[in-house]
């Protein structure tokens, strides 16, 4: 019965840090987030999640590790991977992060922001051509 009432608590902890994240209290959701995470280090959503805030704060380092891990748990989700290019987008890690854009774009073609995140990271490494052709994709 404890995994359920665990089970349970993960959730509500997960709910009350996306309600702190959407309403603008990072400082609250990250203390949730962490607080989840130290109980269950390998939560997928809580990682994403403290890795999309590390990004807003521009901890990119902090970003890249949280997201990185996440999509290793988690390899299909686009998501994860779309961020996690922003992050290495963000310390011009370029290959990287052309290499997580290329994933994002694998598991959901259909996404629009992932083919310009990719084509705009095409474009500040001087690759002209693939650009053009991302953005026509």
């Amino acid at each position: 019965m404890s995994s359920l009432n665990d089970s349970h608590c993960t959730e509500k902890l997960m709910a009350l840090a996306h309600q702190a994240y959407r309403g603008g209290d990072l400082d609250y959701s990250i203390q949730l987030l962490q607080q989840l995470i130290s109980c269950e280090k390998d939560h997928v959503e809580a990682l994403g999640l403290l890795g999309i805030i590390e990004l807003q704060r521009q901890n990119y380092q902090s970003a890249s590790r949280l997201l990185l891990r996440a999509a290793e748990l988690k390899p299909e989700d686009a998501d994860i991977h779309c961020n996690y290019g922003n992050a290495m987008q963000m310390t011009a890690q370029w290959d990287e992060a052309l290499s997580a854009y290329e994933r994002a774009i694998a598991h959901a073609s259909d996404i629009a922001g992932y083919h310009i995140n990719y084509a705009i990271t095409l474009e500040k490494t001087g690759q002209i051509e693939r650009a053009i052709a991302a953005y026509d994709a």
